[in-house]
C-alpha cells in the first residue's frame, strides 16, 4: 500500500512540475507573478473543466489592444474584455479582468 501511495505522490508532483513548466512557457502566471499574467487558478472554462487555454486569453487581449489602438473601442476596457472573454467561454475573476485591462491600457498609452 505504501508503494502505491509513494507512486501516486510522485505522479502528482511530476504533474505539478509539468504544469508549472507549461505555465511558464505560455506566460501563464504562478503565485507572485507580474500583473497581467494570468494565474491558472483564476481561470475557468465555465464548464467546470478546469483551466482555460492561455493562448485564448492572450488572443483576446491582443485583439482588444489592437481595437483600442485603431479607435474601435471607447468603452470601459474591463467591460469589453470581460464580454469578449465570455464570448469564447473564458471566465475570469473580476479582479483578474481588471488587472488585464489595466495592463492593456498602460501598454496602449505607452
Amino acid at each position: 500500500m505504501s508503494d502505491d501511495m509513494d507512486r501516486g505522490l510522485a505522479a502528482r508532483q511530476a504533474a505539478d512540475s509539468e504544469l508549472e513548466a507549461d505555465a511558464l512557457d505560455t506566460g501563464a502566471g504562478v503565485d507572485g507573478a507580474d500583473a497581467g499574467v494570468v494565474d491558472p487558478a483564476d481561470v475557468g472554462t465555465g464548464d467546470g473543466g478546469g483551466a482555460a487555454d492561455q493562448d485564448t486569453i492572450e488572443d483576446v487581449t491582443d485583439e482588444v489592444r489592437d481595437d483600442i489602438r485603431q479607435g474601435r473601442i471607447e468603452d470601459d476596457v474591463s467591460h469589453v474584455l470581460e464580454e469578449r472573454l465570455d464570448e469564447v467561454g473564458v471566465h475570469l475573476r473580476p479582479e483578474v479582468v481588471d488587472d488585464l485591462a489595466e495592463d492593456i491600457e498602460n501598454d496602449v498609452s505607452s
